[in-house]
C-alpha cells in the first residue's frame, strides 16, 4: 500500500484544498512512506481532545497526530476510497467526496422510483435514525473483520491498523493514558473509510430490497409503503446496530408520515424543496442570542463583568466577527457552514429568517432593547459598514458563481476579520 502511495498524483490529490499549515513537502512525505513501508517509522502517541460541537454545548472526542502523520493518513484514506469503493454501497455518503446535496438528490430520486414501481401508492412512510457516538463506539476488532479481504491481507495496512486503532496509548491533557478501546478514532482521516465499512452489510440489505435508503456516516433514513412495513425494517436496523455493539439515539429517532416533510443531515425536504432544518436554525438562533447577551453586558455599566466595557459600535463589530467566523470561516480543510448549506438548499425561508434574527440581535446589542426605533438608530447601511453581510445575498452570489462567493468570503469576510483581530 505505502509504495502505491509514493507518487506525486496521490500527493497532489491530498494537497488540494488543505490549509498551508496542514501540508508537508513532497520529500518528507516520501521519507515517511518509506519508513512505514519498512515498518521502521515510530508512530507518535495520538492526542485525545474534547472539542465543542458547532452551535452546541456538547463535546465530542477526537484524536489527532502530528501534521506529518495526519497528512499521510489523508493519503491512505484517499487510497482506500479509490481502490475499494466498489465494496461500498452507493447509498452510503460521504463516499469519494460525494456531498450532502448529492446525498439528498439520491434519496429523492430513489423515493420517486419506488413510487413509480408501486402504482396506487399515495405516499411513503419513513424513519430517520441516528447512531449514538458512532465513530468512537465501533469495536476495532469487529471493524477489521468487516474490511475488504484484500485490505486485511495487505501487510502495510495491518501494520498501520495495529499502530493506530489497536494501540491503546494516547495523550490527554498532557498525561499519557491507556484506553483499551478507542473505537475508530474520530478525527483521523481514515475514520471516514471505516465508517463506510462498519455498517456496509446493513446498507446492502436495503440495496438488495430496492428500498429508498441512505446513510450519511451515523445518520440513517429509509422509506417504505406502509407503517407496518416500516416497523419491520426498523427492527432490522435496530438489530444490526445492536449486533455491531452500537446504540440508536432514541432522541433523534423520528417516524415520518406519508405527507410530512422529512429531515436528514441538517436539511428539511418537502416535495423536493430543500431548506435548512428547524433544528439547525434553532441551534444557530440560540448561539447568536447567547453571544448578543454577552456583548450587551460589555456595553452596559455595572453588569457585573470583569472585562473592560465596550462601546456599542465595538460590541456590534465584535458580534459580527463572531457570526462571520461561525458561518463563513473555514474550520477544517476549507469547509464552513455556508459551504455546507448553500450548495444544498433551494429555498430561502430560514436563510431569510436568520438574516432578520442577526440584524435584530445586532441592533439589540447597540441599543439594549427590541424596538422599531432600532431600525432608525442603527440602519442597514451602518450594519454593512460594521462588517455585516446578508446571508441571502451571499447565497445568491454562491448560486451565481461559487468561485466568486469563495473569493468574496476570503477577501471581504475572513481577511477583514483577521485584520480586526
Amino acid at each position: 500500500m505505502f509504495r502505491e502511495l509514493s507518487n506525486e498524483k496521490t500527493y497532489l490529490a491530498v494537497l488540494e484544498g488543505l490549509e498551508p499549515e496542514k501540508v508537508i513537502p513532497f520529500e518528507i512525505y516520501l521519507n515517511i512512506l518509506s519508513e512505514m513501508a519498512n515498518q521502521t517509522h515510530s508512530w507518535s502517541i495520538p492526542k485525545r481532545l474534547e472539542i465543542a460541537k458547532n452551535f452546541s454545548s456538547k463535546l465530542r472526542i477526537v484524536y489527532t497526530y502530528p501534521v506529518e502523520e495526519m497528512f499521510v493518513l489523508r493519503a491512505v484514506n484517499h487510497y482506500l476510497f479509490e481502490k475499494y469503493h466498489k465494496h461500498l454501497s452507493l447509498s452510503y455518503f460521504p463516499s469519494r467526496g460525494r456531498t450532502p446535496a448529492q446525498c439528498l438528490s439520491y434519496i429523492i430520486r430513489r423515493r420517486e422510483a419506488y413510487l413509480r414501481s408501486k402504482p396506487g401508492l399515495q405516499g411513503l412512510y419513513g424513519m430517520h435514525l441516528d447512531v449514538s457516538d458512532y465513530f468512537n463506539s465501533m469495536n476495532p476488532h469487529l471493524l477489521f473483520e468487516r474490511l475488504p479481504e484484500a485490505l486485511k491481507n495487505d501487510g502495510d495496512f495491518v501494520w498501520l491498523y495495529e499502530n493506530t486503532l489497536l494501540n491503546p496509548w494516547c495523550m490527554q491533557k498532557g498525561e499519557r493514558i491507556r484506553l483499551e478501546n478507542k473505537g475508530a478514532m474520530a478525527g483521523l482521516p481514515i475514520t471516514a473509510f471505516f465508517a463506510a465499512c462498519y455498517l456496509k452489510d446493513l446498507d446492502k440489505t436495503f440495496d438488495d430490497a430496492r428500498i429508498p435508503y441512505a446513510r450519511y456516516s451515523d445518520d440513517i433514513i429509509f422509506f417504505v409503503e406502509s407503517e407496518a412495513v416500516r416497523e419491520q425494517w426498523l427492527e432490522s436496523v435496530v438489530t444490526a446496530v445492536r449486533e455491531s455493539g452500537l446504540k440508536i439515539n432514541a432522541e433523534k429517532t423520528q417516524a415520518i408520515a406519508s405527507d410530512q416533510p422529512w429531515t436528514f443531515i441538517g436539511f428539511e425536504v418537502h416535495q423536493n424543496r430543500i431548506d435548512v432544518s428547524s433544528h439547525q436554525y434553532i441551534k444557530l438562533k440560540r448561539r447568536f442570542s447567547i453571544w448578543a447577551r454577552r456583548y450587551r453586558k460589555r456595553v452596559e455599566i455595572g453588569a457585573g463583568t470583569q472585562k473592560r466595557p465596550m462601546s456599542p459600535e465595538k460590541a456590534v463589530s465584535a458580534l459580527i466577527r463572531n457570526i462571520n467566523r461561525a458561518l463563513f470561516r473555514p474550520v477544517r480543510d476549507k469547509y464552513c457552514w455556508a459551504q455546507w448549506a448553500f450548495p444544498t438548499i433551494n429555498r430561502l425561508d430560514r436563510i431569510q429568517a436568520l438574516d432578520r434574527l442577526i440584524q435584530e440581535k445586532l441592533r439589540y446589542v447597540y441599543t439594549g432593547s427590541y424596538s422599531q426605533k432600532n431600525f432608525r438608530i442603527l440602519p442597514y447601511q451602518r450594519l454593512k459598514e460594521l462588517g455585516y453581510h446578508s446571508l441571502e445575498k451571499l447565497y445568491l452570489l454562491y448560486r451565481y458563481s461559487p468561485e466568486a462567493f469563495q473569493r468574496f468570503v476570503e477577501h471581504e469576510v475572513c481577511q477583514n476579520q483577521a485584520q480586526a483581530e
